[in-house]
């Protein structure tokens, strides 16, 4: 199923993500639609700033959906963030590099 590599680096091993690629093969295609439609009408940029509680944003090197930029545009415009790069991770990088995602967490959380 090639509908997932837009989704994840090209140096992800596949095996990682084989059970949600999967997984996603069985969704409607109404259903992923649906979804991408959703996610390409929410819009709160003007309301970021209104966000008072410490925040944690990750960014991936290889995501092609949300791209390093937009990480980058929240970190900016959220009071109290920290931002985290993931090298060589896409769009599903918690699925990509769970290690490294855990620990990112483990350290926020520690330091509140």
């Amino acid at each position: 199923n090639a509908s997932y590599t837009t989704a994840v680096s090209q140096k992800t091993d596949p095996s990682r993500i084989k059970p949600l690629v999967e997984s996603m093969a069985e969704c409607p295609p109404e259903v992923v639609s649906g979804d991408f439609g959703a996610c390409d009408s929410f819009d709160v940029m003007e309301r970021l700033a209104e966000i008072d509680v410490p925040i944690l944003v990750f960014t991936a090197s290889d995501d092609t959906l949300t791209p390093v930029k937009y990480g980058t545009f929240l970190a900016e415009h959220i009071g109290d963030s920290s931002i985290v790069h993931i090298a060589d991770a896409g769009h599903l990088s918690p699925m990509e590099k769970p290690e490294e995602i855990a620990q990112a967490i483990s350290q926020f959380v520690l330091s509140l």
